[in-house]
């Protein structure tokens, strides 16, 4: 089947449609309300698709694919910053993920936990934790697999999931595994050695076994020896 695509004008209808969806519920147009029965269609519609398709690499292909035509939608929802429950923006903010585009989730993810949006039914975590597991345990499998062509969250992205569930409450493993993937993406900068340390410290004292001991170690005598190479003034 081939992929149809929305047009930019389709596009920015989306964008506005979703901007005025987080009006006054009594102001709402059937337009409006026409307008998010369409999007939730289209949204049912992928997911039959993806039910269909058993390889998670097909299905992060397929939503790379299909990610463009939610696009105007999803800039309306930030746009209009109103917290309203949208499972087509939490959805596709996990597609976003899955799809290995970190920096459009994480700007999106930024927004749903300020409004504390609701996942959809079949997420028994919270959007912080759903956040770092997936981030961080392909980052991790990466890392043990030694290839280095995989796409895995950047530094940036890293630093951005630390501050945007700063507040928010997961399980120890989870923050643990975020504080992890940091220091091990730090640990061969030689300028950051001592950051990165310091990241796989709290990662042990959240869960002691994280698996982190070997790691800390060669970053003490590593830290050390700049230490001790560095003139004393």
């Amino acid at each position: 089947m081939q992929m149809e695509y929305l047009t930019p004008a389709q596009q920015h209808w989306q964008k506005v449609m979703a901007s005025r969806r987080g009006g006054v519920p009594a102001e709402m147009s059937r337009a409006d309300m026409t307008a998010y029965e369409n999007i939730l269609h289209r949204l049912r519609a992928d997911q039959a698709q993806l039910s269909n398709i058993q390889g998670n690499d097909r299905k992060a292909a397929y939503k790379r694919k299909v990610l463009p035509n939610y696009r105007g939608w999803i800039e309306g929802v930030l746009e209009s910053q109103s917290g309203v429950a949208d499972e087509v923006f939490t959805r596709t903010l996990v597609w976003h993920i899955d799809a290995g585009l970190y920096t459009e989730a994480l700007h999106m993810a930024e927004y749903a936990i300020q409004f504390n949006l609701p996942l959809p039914d079949n997420y028994n975590r919270t959007l912080a934790t759903v956040l770092v597991d997936e981030i961080c345990d392909w980052s991790l499998a990466v890392k043990a697999s030694g290839k280095e062509d995989e796409v895995t969250a950047s530094l940036d992205d890293l630093l951005s999931l630390e501050r945007i569930t700063a507040q928010s409450d997961m399980p120890d493993g989870a923050r643990a595994k975020l504080y992890k993937v940091i220091g091990l993406t730090l640990k061969n900068d030689d300028k950051q050695q001592a950051l990165a340390l310091e990241y796989l410290q709290k990662a042990i004292l959240i869960d002691k076994d994280i698996g982190v001991k070997k790691e800390i170690e060669q970053l003490l005598r590593a830290v050390r020896k700049q230490e001790d190479d560095t003139p004393k003034k």
